[in-house]
């Protein structure tokens, strides 16, 4: 069935968008993809690597929630991990790099 695809497939769109430079267009693809499921990894992932540094504690937050029902997500322990960076908590950066790579 189609409308259980569509969260994905906005999910998807965004990551697009993204690439084309339309952070916009594709914040937008995320919240209608979040809209339909709260808990879509895609959608979640696909917002947070569109946050910029100045939206860290945002991207963090939807990178740890991916987190959760992912564990073994390693691009978004990757953002987890440059969040930490910048907030100097180099050894909790490592751990977190280092996760990634298991």
């Amino acid at each position: 069935k189609l409308d259980d695809k569509v969260p994905r497939l906005l999910a998807i769109r965004a990551r697009a968008k993204q690439r084309l430079n339309d952070v916009t267009g594709a914040l937008a693809d995320c919240e209608a993809a979040l809209k339909q499921n709260p808990d879509d990894m895609d959608a979640l992932f696909a917002r947070a690597k569109c946050r910029s540094r100045k939206e860290a504690a945002l991207m963090f937050a939807d990178a740890t929630r991916v987190l959760e029902l992912n564990p073994e997500h390693a691009e978004a322990r990757e953002l987890v991990g440059l969040y930490w960076f910048d907030q100097g908590k180099h050894r909790t950066a490592l751990e977190e790099f280092e996760a990634a790579l298991r």
